[in-house]
């Protein structure tokens, strides 16, 4: 059975900067962040690429938009940090059934992201 590890984050600075963002086998790590505590969208807006941006311009309303630009900032940073990868590296895609994957030569991750109101859900390990 996994183990499951919960972390609680406000913001995409991380309070304990020696965290080790290692997966071992059958572990998981679930990340759950509050939405509306953040305030900086103009920041998180720039972790975006060019396609992630124009996806959230063609957002009309700007919970949705919010929704977006906060998951997608959290997920590719957490990413990162977890493929020892700058930010820039991850590309999130969309594998054929139409579920975001993340895609960087070499390395394996895998993700599942939620959303509920307010609080968005990110868990990671090591296989699907």
């Amino acid at each position: 059975m996994p183990l499951i590890t919960c972390y609680d984050l406000k913001e995409l600075q991380f309070a304990r900067p020696n965290f080790q963002f290692n997966l071992p086998e059958q572990q998981v790590h679930l990340w759950k962040i509050s939405v509306s505590s953040t305030n900086r969208p103009e920041t998180y807006f720039k972790l975006l690429n060019d396609q992630e941006k124009q996806r959230a311009s063609l957002l009309n309303h700007p919970e949705k938009r919010l929704d977006f630009i906060t998951g997608r900032a959290y997920l590719k940073t957490l990413c990162a940090k977890y493929m020892e990868l700058p930010i820039c590296d991850v590309r999130i895609i969309n594998d054929a059934n139409n579920k975001p994957t993340v895609s960087a030569p070499g390395k394996h991750l895998h993700f599942s992201i939620s959303r509920s109101g307010s609080i968005l859900l990110l868990a990671f390990c090591d296989s699907p």
